[in-house]
């Protein structure tokens, strides 16, 4: 149910990445989508620019009600031709249960052609990661005198690291579409302010970092860069799976609300001191267009003294001009 657009996608992955990378001294590979209903078909492209190789998914293994995911592994390919080795365990909340592993494993050998599959195991998103348990379960069919398939504890990334190189020989197939979860489409929200929220927090993001860009380039003004990276992470944060699509309890959409209106006071600020910086002396009324295309006589991503309608002022004008 959430819709981003692409420079969302690729602030999340940016931000994500340089997580990782500050907290832990990694460079994150992996498009790790367990639980989303359904992706773009420019999904590979964006991943693929933005330093990711692989995708794990899982979601659209769940039933449907006319049509079946025909597969496990693939190559899931954009139409600027970027592709994606892609992979679909599973599940994403998994026991360690000795017997439905190794049935697993037996459909997964002979549905993709390879000898291993990535068995993700824990409570999953309702209340936390593996157990005591499920560790020692782990460990006991570890011991070498079972016979029993392999089992090794690791990473997604250490899976795809010996996957990788035998892609290239293997026969996998590719997929040239979106990756479309059929059992929940059509889903909407009951909490149309927390979309109304986020959307409008996209657009004052772009609007705040284009001017207060412009304004450090043409006049030399100080950058926010701090502030504008904290409002990134808030907004960025709202946007998690059951936030956007409104499916948290009711205290976390009252959170979220007042988190926008704090984005919006703190953003609109940002906005206001770049024009100011931009308009100069004001002798001269400017209208500021950050839209793509010109509005009222004003140039895209640009300013000028607006047109002034008949039976208009230009204050009328300046505010109906801009893209707000």
């Amino acid at each position: 149910p959430v819709v981003e657009r692409a420079d969302q996608l690729q602030r999340q992955i940016l931000i994500g990445k340089q997580y990782f990378q500050q907290k832990f001294g990694v460079d994150v590979k992996i498009g790790w989508n367990p639980d989303s209903f359904g992706y773009n078909w420019q999904l590979p492209q964006i991943y693929k620019k933005s330093g990711i190789d692989y995708f794990v998914t899982q979601k659209l293994l769940w039933a449907h009600e006319f049509t079946t995911f025909p597969y496990k592994l693939f190559w899931w390919e954009s139409p600027d031709g970027s592709r994606l080795l892609t992979y679909f365990p599973h599940d994403y909340g998994n026991p360690i249960d000795a017997v439905a592993m190794a049935k697993d494993l037996a459909t997964y050998s002979v549905a993709t052609g390879y000898p291993q599959t990535l068995h993700l195991y824990g409570v999953g998103d309702h209340g936390g990661g593996p157990t005591r348990s499920m560790l020692d379960n782990a460990l006991r069919w570890q011991q070498p005198d079972l016979v029993y398939p392999r089992l090794e504890l690791g990473t997604a990334q250490a899976f795809f690291d010996r996957l990788a190189p035998k892609a290239q020989s293997m026969n996998i197939p590719v997929w040239r579409n979106e990756l479309y979860l059929e059992y929940h489409r059509g889903t909407y929200t009951s909490q149309a302010r927390t979309k109304r929220g986020n959307r409008r927090s996209e657009h004052l993001l772009r609007e705040a970092e284009l001017w207060a860009t412009t304004a450090h380039i043409l006049r030399g003004a100080a950058y926010p860069y701090d502030l504008l990276e904290r409002t990134w992470q808030r907004v960025l944060l709202a946007q998690f799976h059951d936030i956007l699509p409104g499916s948290s309890i009711a205290w976390v959409h009252r959170d979220a609300e007042q988190a926008y209106a704090e984005v919006a006071d703190v953003l609109n600020r940002v906005v206001a001191t770049a024009l100011t910086s931009l308009a100069g002396d004001g002798a001269e009324r400017l209208a500021f267009n950050a839209a793509p295309h010109a509005r009222a006589g004003v140039p895209a991503l640009g300013a000028a003294a607006p047109e002034v309608a008949s039976g208009a002022s230009a204050a009328d004008t300046l505010v109906a001009g801009l893209p707000r």
